[in-house]
This record gives structure tokens, C-alpha cells and sequence, in this order.
């Protein structure tokens, strides 16, 4: 098998093929995210609230299964992947996909079950549809040597041309009038379509493995063992991104489902930029050692902080204008939603980064409990402010979960102390990230030395 890759680039170029990885992986997100929201905008203008929300209804309950399959073994995955020689690292990719594939039969026919009793009218077919796609998914763990690799590149163009189909598909739907039906046949090719392109491309790229040696460390019940607390953190994280929909539905009616999705349309859209910038990194902080270590952690809060910042801050003042442009004035009372969803990039960016540190660390079980903690009080919140605040409530509910994610867990679990006095320390340094970033900007491209950064505070 072709196994290339495998030592990665060359020390002295691993900054440049980092910056390479990250740039084609933002890429790939911008263009995904610019597709799928013009696409989108057609869609929630040609479905409206009503129908509209029963689409996302069906998209919140199968994307709140895919944590489930993929049983929060990413991380586990991207660590394995760069610790391990070939072709050992090749079996780990195998053998996870294979246990998740396993998981995934029986959550569809969870799904079933759940979609007879609970499903609103007109959305049991198409959710059923959708949920297919999960049988597909664990594939897409394909796609994970690429980052580690910083090959991000090979990967990036392959889910790219799927993006891109699958928008021609929905703006085609919008265009000829079609049903519902349609679009939920678009978002199954976007839940099983990047699956498979990552696993075509990977199998281009690496080839295929030698049939692993079953041995004691080998065999599916150990790596589930294993994956228990990364798959609690999954599920707790996916809950408390996806239970609002389901409970505003539920709560306040489907139309609510509508106005709600409209805004995470376009509160989603700088959420991939932490998620890039922790997976791009985990490799890179792994084999620091000490004070440089510690000044990398720092870095990437402070890289973090700022973009979420001023990104939040942007997206929050524009909310009206944003939504009125997009969505039309049916959709006028998801303006507040979207600033609330704006106003938690910060801490949501935070969790994204310590998750990665903590799995690096081998601690991830002191990770789930956190994001248990953030479910809870999430679905506690939306019983609570749902009903008199419709929307609005729910998006309350996520801001102060994710915050109390971040920060006030750490209250009560002491390893989570470290981790939040470097998100704050990161708000204090702030104003010194902004300059040393304009300085660097300002410095010609033959005298680095002048962009050098300060040594960075209690790194």
C-alpha cells in the first residue's frame, strides 16, 4: 500500500505545511458554507416557516445521531493517527469505522422507532430518508489522516465537488417548484456524499491496509471501553446544539422550528473556524515540551478569543440587517436568535480548544463531564424559557450553557481550573493579541524580526 505520508513534512517545513493544511481546510469550509448558505437562503425563502421546520426537525434529530455513530472517536483517532507507525495507525482507522458502522444499524433503527411516535405530520418519510445517510457516515473518518497529515488539500477538493453538487441540487429544487421531498433527498447527499468522497480519496491516497492481527489491544470491545468518554462527550455536545429544535417543535409548534433554523443558517457560519484551528494544531502542540508547549496553548486561546470577538461582535450588531436581507420578513423574529447564537463563538470557541488539550492529555473523561453538565442545564433552560420566549428562549439557553460549558464547570471540577484561567487570561491579552498581529502586518517580508511576538504572559 502506498504509505507516503507517513512521516509527515519535514520539521523545519511543518509550519508552512501546517499553514498549507489550515488554508485549503478553511477553504474548503468557506466555499461549503457559501454554497450551502446561498442554497440555503433559497430554501427557507421557497419552503417558508411551516415547512421549512419540519425539514430542520428531521435534520436536528438524524444529526443528532451522527455523535452517537461516530461514538466521539475523532480525537482518539487524529491521536492515534499521529503517534502510531504504519500500518498499525491504517488498522485503528479500520477498525474504528468498523465499530461505527455497527452503531449506526442499530441508530437507525432507533430512528425508526422514534420517527413512528414522534415525528410531526409530513416529516416521517422524509426523516427516515435523511436518516439512511447514517449508515454512510462512519466513512467519513476517512477524512482524518488528511488534517493530521496536513494533506488537507487531497481531501478538500473531493467534499468540495460534493458541496458543490449538492447545492446545484437544492437551488434546482427551488427553481422547478419542487416538494419537500427533494430537499431532503439533497441534505442525504450531503450527510452520505462527504463520507464517501473522503473514503474514495483515502483509499487513492494511502491505498488499502493489510488485514489487522487480532491480538488482545485488537479487538472491538477494548476500543469501545475506550471511546466511552469520547462518545459522552459527543452525545452531551450534540444535545446541546441540536435538543432546541426538537423542544421548540415540541413546546411551541413547527413554524417556531423555522424561524429558529433560519438564524443557525447563519450563526453556523464562523463556527468551523475554531474547530479548523484546534484539529490543524493538535499535532503541533503534541510535540511541543514544556514553556513551548505552554506558549502554544496560549497562542491558540489568544488566536481563539480574538476571531470569536470579533467575529461575534460583527455578526451581533448586523443581526437585523442580515436576516431581513437573507430570509425576508417572515422570518424577522430570528434577528434575535442570531445575535444570541453570534454572542457564544467566544466560549464555544474555548471548549473547542480545551476538548483537544484534554484529549491530548489522556483526560477526556474530566471533558465529558463538562459537556454532561452544559447538556443538562441546556434542556433545563429550554423547558424553562421555551415556552414564554419561543426562539429567543432557546437561544438563550445555548449561550448560557455553552458559557457555563467553558467557565462555571470549572468551579466544581478542579482539572478544568487550568483550562478556564487561560480562556480569561486570553481576554485580558486581548488588546496586546491586536497589536502584536498589527505589528506583524505592518513588518516587510525580509525582516522578521520585527513582527517577533512578546513572550506571552503566564505562558
Amino acid at each position: 500500500m502506498d504509505d507516503a505520508p507517513r512521516s509527515g513534512p519535514a520539521p523545519d517545513e511543518v509550519v508552512p505545511a501546517a499553514a498549507r493544511s489550515v488554508a485549503w481546510l478553511s477553504f474548503d469550509r468557506v466555499a461549503a458554507i457559501a454554497v450551502q448558505l446561498v442554497a440555503g437562503i433559497a430554501v427557507v425563502r421557497h419552503l417558508g416557516p411551516e415547512r421549512f421546520g419540519l425539514l430542520s426537525w428531521s435534520n436536528a434529530i438524524v444529526w443528532l445521531l451522527v455523535p452517537v455513530v461516530g461514538l466521539g472517536l475523532d480525537d482518539y483517532v487524529r491521536r492515534e493517527w499521529a503517534t502510531r507507525p504504519a500500518p498499525a495507525r491504517h488498522h485503528v482507522l479500520v477498525r474504528v469505522m468498523r465499530v461505527r458502522t455497527g452503531v449506526a444499524v442499530v441508530a437507525v433503527l432507533g430512528l425508526v422507532g422514534v420517527t413512528w411516535w414522534t415525528a410531526p405530520a409530513g416529516a416521517g418519510i422524509g426523516t427516515l430518508v435523511l436518516g439512511a445517510g447514517l449508515l454512510v457516515h462512519p466513512l467519513f473518518t476517512a477524512a482524518i489522516p488528511f488534517e493530521v497529515d496536513l494533506r488537507a488539500r487531497t481531501v478538500a477538493t473531493a467534499r468540495l465537488a460534493v458541496t458543490l453538487a449538492v447545492g446545484a441540487w437544492q437551488v434546482g429544487g427551488v427553481v422547478v417548484g419542487a416538494g419537500l421531498l427533494w430537499f431532503y433527498l439533497g441534505a442525504l447527499g450531503a450527510l452520505a456524499g462527504h463520507p464517501l468522497a473522503a473514503w474514495l480519496t483515502y483509499r487513492r491516497a494511502y491505498g488499502v491496509a493489510p488485514a489487522p492481527e487480532r491480538g488482545p489491544r485488537d479487538g472491538r470491545r477494548p476500543l469501545l471501553l475506550g471511546s466511552v468518554p469520547y462518545a459522552v462527550a459527543a452525545i452531551a455536545g450534540g444535545v446541546t446544539l441540536r435538543i432546541d429544535q426538537l423542544m421548540l417543535e415540541s413546546l411551541r409548534g413547527v413554524a417556531e422550528v423555522g424561524v429558529y433554523a433560519a438564524a443557525v443558517r447563519i450563526s453556523e457560519v464562523p463556527y468551523f473556524l475554531p474547530i479548523i484551528v484546534a484539529a490543524s494544531l493538535i499535532g503541533a502542540t503534541a510535540r511541543g515540551r514544556g514553556q513551548e508547549r505552554a506558549a502554544r496553548i496560549a497562542r491558540t486561546f489568544d488566536l481563539l478569543t480574538l476571531l470569536g470577538v470579533a467575529v461575534g461582535a460583527a455578526t451581533a450588531m448586523a443581526a437585523p440587517l442580515l436576516v431581513r436581507v437573507a430570509f425576508g420578513t417572515a422570518y424577522a423574529d430570528a434577528a434575535p436568535v442570531l445575535r444570541l447564537h453570534a454572542l457564544a463563538l467566544v466560549p464555544f470557541s474555548w471548549t473547542i480548544a480545551r476538548w483537544q488539550l484534554l484529549v491530548l492529555e489522556e483526560r477526556a473523561r474530566v471533558g465529558a463531564v463538562a459537556a454532561v453538565a452544559a447538556a443538562v442545564l441546556n434542556v433545563a433552560l429550554n423547558l424553562v424559557l421555551i415556552p414564554p420566549l419561543g426562539p429567543t428562549g432557546a437561544a438563550i439557553a445555548t449561550l448560557v450553557a455553552t458559557t457555563a460549558d467553558a467557565l462555571l464547570v470549572a468551579v466544581f471540577v478542579p482539572e478544568l481550573r487550568a483550562p478556564a484561567g487561560e480562556m480569561l487570561r486570553s481576554l485580558v491579552r486581548l488588546p496586546m493579541t491586536v497589536r502584536t498581529l498589527a505589528v506583524r502586518s505592518r513588518t516587510p517580508a525580509g525582516n522578521p524580526s520585527r513582527g517577533a511576538p512578546p513572550p506571552t504572559p503566564g505562558a
